[in-house]
């Protein structure tokens, strides 16, 4: 009779120990995926301000090349070239061609975001450029319904500004015009130089649709297969659901920040994919 009653005393106390060893692992488990979360969360909070100081440095380039193109359009070199063109000689148009692409040609110096930049002027279809060649004819006008920043459809950013812009109908009376690109090429060097990424992560910029423009990644790092399609279908699919916003997170097994450029209508991403986050916090906790 007592070696039932120690029997059960001592099954008792083993399933009070089980119990106990299940409440501390339960909350052991719980802990470790609290901090886990907390500290995914702070480096997404990390990722979300280095992303909004990118995008608002892309802002203030383009808002001074358009001041800069604003002061030379304004310019007398400018107004004497389009109202005088026909009454001077080849080699007065000449001269003066040299010494506005000059001007340009210090502008495409200084901001070397830009890949070419030009001055149109519509009244004689000349456009004078600083890269070379320094003059050239075209035939037609590309206004973009007067847009100042326009992505076009092979990924170029135009920024134009226009002297003077009055709209009357459907005529455009703009006398002449300035337009800089941006090249994806251009965009991947400022992605590179202005964004400090790691090795398991990447930037980008993307498209209003999610189409993406540019990415820039470690080339040292091995490259999933589609790994570019898979960004650009999460963004696809965030941008369906989050109309009108200036940024977005994406949390799947890519974890991205994004902030939105209203001045270029590009999306600034930056972004790793998430077991680059999980991984080092294992061996954390």
């Amino acid at each position: 009779m007592k070696k039932t009653v120690k029997g059960n005393a001592f099954h008792k106390l083993n399933i009070a120990v089980l119990i106990t060893c299940v409440a501390f692992l339960c909350t052991g488990l719980c802990i470790n995926k609290y901090y886990k979360t907390v500290l995914e969360e702070r480096l997404m909070e990390d990722i979300d301000v280095r992303v909004v100081k990118w995008k608002d440095s892309f802002d203030r380039q383009l808002d001074n090349l358009q001041m800069a193109q604003s002061n030379l359009l304004y310019s007398q070199s400018v107004a004497k070239i389009n109202m005088y063109w026909d009454y001077r000689s080849s080699y007065e148009r000449m001269t003066d061609c040299v010494n506005l692409s000059d001007k340009l040609k210090e502008i495409r110096i200084l901001y070397t975001l830009i890949e070419k930049v030009g001055i149109y002027f519509p009244q004689h279809h000349k456009v004078v450029s600083g890269n070379a060649p320094i003059l050239e004819s075209y035939e037609e006008d590309e206004f973009y319904d007067n847009r100042q920043c326009l992505l076009s459809d092979s990924g170029d950013l135009l920024l134009t500004t226009y002297y003077p812009l009055t709209i009357s109908g459907k005529e455009n009376k703009c006398v002449y015009y300035i337009r800089s690109v941006i090249t994806a090429s251009r965009l991947k060097t400022f992605l590179e130089q202005n964004i400090q990424i790691d090795e398991t992560g990447f930037a980008a910029a993307a498209d209003q649709s999610g189409r993406l423009v540019v990415v820039y990644r470690d080339k040292t790092t091995p490259q999933e297969e589609n790994w570019e399609n898979r960004i650009s279908y999460e963004l696809t699919e965030a941008l369906k659901y989050n109309d009108n916003v200036d940024a977005l997170r994406i949390k799947s097994d890519i974890m991205i920040s994004g902030s939105y450029s209203k001045k270029s209508g590009l999306w600034i991403l930056y972004g790793y994919p998430k077991n680059a986050i999980q991984d080092p916090l294992k061996k954390l906790l």
